[in-house]
């Protein structure tokens, strides 16, 4: 630098103590730009002075920045000064200076006095540089509770990931104290710890994960999802809730039988245990592991029951045969069930294995092996035999001595236990070894095994074995095989037959003989027997075989013993139909009342066949079926085969039909069968349509009967009740009838109110107006008067009648009250007059025609023979007729 520069330099540095700040300021400004060390005492002035304007204090700074490092040391210098205010601008300067100022920054963080580290701390926090992030976690342990503050923020400013990796290694060190101030740290530095923190909970050292579970739970992480949980309760040592995890935790405990901690292996091995059945096969997956094998096992024993079949499987590995046999024998008792049937279905060299261990295991296995001693398999029972005895067992009792002496196979000492050993040799009859053998003893023994023998029949597979044993024992079998005839099940009953054929065998009475043809099947011979037949053909009505079944209800039927009914009844409901066709049909033979109620409920059978004999059967029983039919008419399941059955029954079945014809629910069914039934329906019918209150319906019932119905019908005309008459009159019309004569005619029209009609037909309609209605009723008397009025001629007996309507033939007036005004003649044939009549006639005319018109303008006409006339009715015209005539 030459002199003119040095002097600018001076002048620069004197011009910084002006009384002008903009000088000053000026002067600031250039020295930054010639960079001179000089300079940098004076501008470190420029910055202590807390009096100076900020404005130039600012500019100081921006030239300190300019200069080279030999401005760095002064300024870090000044970072002890207790003026905050100074340190601040130093701090600000350093941080603009920036990388070159690092190093001895960071010598003065692990040297400098507290406010020199304070600052050293802020600016690293700010240059940030990771370079820094050793030197800041070296002096977290020796911080007051400020500088650990902000050395934390400083640390996070710089690259929080690398600071807490660097902290996680801290937080497993060696050095507890370095472990609680990486703990504190990561503590601070809140979430972005988390991460590496979870990721401890894994760590081998269990204080380690103790510590990251404390932190992360201060920090106030919760884990995210199950597996999380179950570490973070594994570091904090929380078993019950661990035990919880059931399953999902088993392969988290199993590593920690590995543990350097025994009391972590020792409560592994406890919450496994907890765990119980999710734990078994993890465990024995792992019980080859040499490091781990003695946890395993123990916590397998402990686990008891659910580790046996695990265990037993073990046996078959060679390699693991011997830890797995030794957790066995420590579970003891329970093993013993699951060992006994590995024991009888395993492979020999497994069996030979399994029997070592029940010796092992001694007494308590001895109740389980004496039941194996009536295995079927004979060699199990061999094997079990020969265990015992290295147990040191003995028989206690004749059961026990029995099975061992079949398991030894020691045959001729049985013979000895009779009663007690034909139970066990029993079940051994289909041992296909020593089939012979048992059976010989069998027949030593003789009469105990009888029954038993007998029982055997039962059975499909030991039927022909036991009736063989049967014969060869021979007449002590012979009671036991009679009883065998009336068995529920044919097959039996036709093998104790043929057993006693083959030992000689012949009934001695009327009952042996039914059941010996039952049992052969002999059916055809039974008729002859009657009632003896009944109960042994009821004994066997439940037979298997349908066909069986079939034929005994049909011969019960042919019987018809009143004891059969009952269980007929039961057979109605039989699943085969031609079954169920002769039980109704017997039913019906036997014509029990107690069958009608069971008949009706199942008119609803599937198949014709038996619907059609059910209907038989009830009418073959007759009127006590009606009302139990009647009382179904509505079930839309079964009306149309009750009202069949009522229509076969018949004229009883009317008036009960009748009866529910005013029910809207069997109304149509009702009337149908009344249809069907015919001619016995019509006046039971005919006295609803004239007095009950089903009129209609019975009207209707009526036409569908036909041409049959006509005559009670038109009869009906002439009823007094107008709807009466009118519901006939409609039913001739349906029926297509048409009046035979005038007098049906009348009546008719009566009966459908064609008033003119009635007039029109003059005299022929008096006598049909008078019987329906009198001739009080005001409207029929003037339909009278003017018939009446029409009337000119009267006549009496064999008088052939004019076809003239004012023609008046045998009228009864003796209920007539109107006069025949017109009336010119009266004509009596004295043959064939009726007496009454005639006089209530002319009585009649006296008293509404008048006596003296009658003398003087009607003629009388006596025909035939006048002596054959009564004397009174010859005085009454003589003494009141004038024209009279005897022709």
């Amino acid at each position: 630098m030459g002199s003119s520069e040095v002097d600018t330099v001076d002048k620069w540095i004197t011009e910084l103590r002006d009384r002008d700040f903009t000088v000053r300021r000026a002067a600031a400004e250039h020295l930054g730009s010639i960079g001179d060390i000089k300079a940098i005492r004076p501008l470190i002035e420029i910055l202590e002075d807390t009096s100076e304007y900020q404005i130039v204090r600012n500019t100081a700074a921006e030239a300190l920045v300019k200069m080279d490092s030999s401005a760095i040391e002064p300024l870090i210098y000044i970072l002890g000064n207790r003026n905050e205010n100074i340190r601040e601008y130093a701090m600000k300067t350093l941080v603009k200076i920036g990388l070159p100022s690092l190093d001895l920054i960071i010598y003065a963080l692990e040297n400098g006095n507290s406010n020199i580290r304070l600052s050293s701390i802020i600016i690293l926090g700010k240059v940030g540089d990771i370079r820094a992030i050793d030197p800041l976690v070296n002096i977290l342990s020796t911080c007051n509770k400020e500088l650990f503050n902000e050395a934390v923020m400083a640390l996070m400013k710089i690259d929080i990931n690398h600071a807490v990796n660097r902290l996680i290694r801290m937080f497993t060190d060696a050095d507890l104290n370095a472990r609680g101030i990486a703990a504190r740290t990561l503590l601070s530095m809140g979430s972005a710890s988390v991460l590496p923190l979870t990721e401890l909970l894994e760590n081998m050292d269990s204080d380690i994960r103790y510590n990251a579970a404390e932190t992360l739970e201060k920090i106030g992480w919760k884990p995210e999802n199950e597996f999380n949980m179950i570490y973070f309760l594994i570091a904090k040592k929380q078993w019950e809730k661990l035990a919880s995890f059931g399953s999902m935790a088993v392969n988290y405990i199993i590593k920690l039988l590995e543990d350097e901690n025994a009391d972590i292996r020792m409560e592994a091995v406890e919450v496994l245990v907890k765990i119980g059945s999710s734990s078994v096969d993890p465990l024995i997956n792992r019980l080859g592991d040499r490091n781990i094998k003695i946890n395993v096992a123990d916590a397998l024993t402990k686990i008891g029951t659910p580790s046996i079949m695990p265990l037993i499987k073990m046996l078959e590995n060679k390699d693991l045969r011997d830890s797995a046999a030794e957790s066995l024998i420590k579970i003891g008792i329970p093993s013993i069930g699951p060992l006994i049937m590995v024991f009888i279905d395993g492979k020999t060299d497994i069996q030979e294995i399994v029997a070592e261990l029940f010796v092992k295991i001694g007494t308590p296995s001895v109740n389980a092996l004496i039941g194996l001693l009536e295995n079927r398999d004979s060699d199990i029972r061999m094997k079990t035999a020969g265990v015992l005895d290295k147990i040191g067992w003995r028989p206690g009792n004749q059961g026990e001595k029995v099975n061992y002496l079949i398991a030894k196979r020691e045959w001729d000492k049985l013979v000895l236990y009779d009663y007690t050993a034909v139970k066990s040799l029993i079940i051994l009859l289909m041992d296909n070894k020593h089939q012979a053998s048992v059976t010989e003893t069998l027949v030593k023994i003789g009469i105990p095994s009888v029954e038993p023998l007998v029982k055997l029949l039962d059975n499909k597979n030991t039927r022909e074995i036991a009736a063989d044993t049967l014969v060869k024992i021979g007449k002590p079998s012979v009671d036991a095989l009679i009883k065998e005839l009336g068995n529920i099940d044919s097959d039996i009953r036709w093998e104790a037959a043929a057993a006693l054929d083959r030992i000689g065998w012949d009934p001695v009475n009327d009952e042996e003989k039914v059941s010996y043809m039952i049992a052969k099947r002999q059916w055809d011979y039974l008729d002859s027997f009657g009632s003896t037949a009944t109960v042994p053909l009821i004994d066997i009505i439940q037979d298997e075989s349908w066909q069986i079944r079939q034929i005994v209800a049909e011969k019960l039927g042919k019987i018809c013993d009143r004891i059969a009914v009952l269980p007929l009844i039961k057979l109605i409901k039989d699943k085969e139909v031609d079954v169920r066709v002769s039980a109704v049909k017997a039913l019906g033979e036997i014509g029990d009342l107690c069958a009608i109620k069971p008949l009706v409920e199942i008119l609803g059978d599937i198949n014709w066949k038996v619907r059609s004999e059910i209907i038989i059967a009830l009418a073959r029983i007759g009127k006590s079926s009606i009302d139990p039919l009647i009382r179904v008419l509505g079930d839309n399941n079964i009306k149309e085969y009750a009202a069949e059955a009522l229509v076969k029954i018949g004229e009883d079945s009317v008036k009960p039909l009748i009866s529910v014809l005013d029910d809207n629910n069997v109304r149509d069914c009702a009337a149908n069968a009344l249809a069907r039934i015919g001619i016995s329906s019509i006046l039971p019918l005919i006295n609803e349509l004239s007095f009950g209150k089903n009129q209609q319906v019975a009207a209707n019932i009526l036409v569908m009967l036909g041409n049959q119905s006509i005559e009670p019908l038109v009869h009906v005309l002439k009823d007094k009740d107008e709807n009466v008459r009118r519901l006939a009159a409609k039913a001739l019309d349906k029926l297509g009838w048409i009046p035979g004569d005038d007098e049906e005619k009348v009546y008719y029209l009566i009966a459908i109110s064609d008033n003119n009609a009635v007039i029109s037909l003059g005299a022929a309609s008096i006598e049909p107006l008078i019987s329906v209605y009198g001739d009080n009723d005001p409207n029929i008397k003037n339909i009278l008067k003017e018939i009446c009025t029409r009337i000119t001629k009267v006549a009496f007996g064999r008088i052939e009648k004019n076809t003239d309507n004012t023609f008046l033939k045998d009228p009864d007036v003796s209920k007539l009250g109107v006069p025949m005004k017109n009336l010119i003649q009266i004509i009596i044939d004295a043959e064939s007059y009726d007496f009454h009549k005639v006089e209530r006639f002319i009585t009649y005319a006296v008293n509404y025609i008048d006596k003296k018109h009658l003398n003087k303008n009607i003629m009388v006409r006596v025909y035939g023979d006048r002596n054959k006339l009564h004397p009174n009715i010859r005085n009454l015209i003589n003494n009141i007729f004038t024209d009279l005539k005897y022709m």
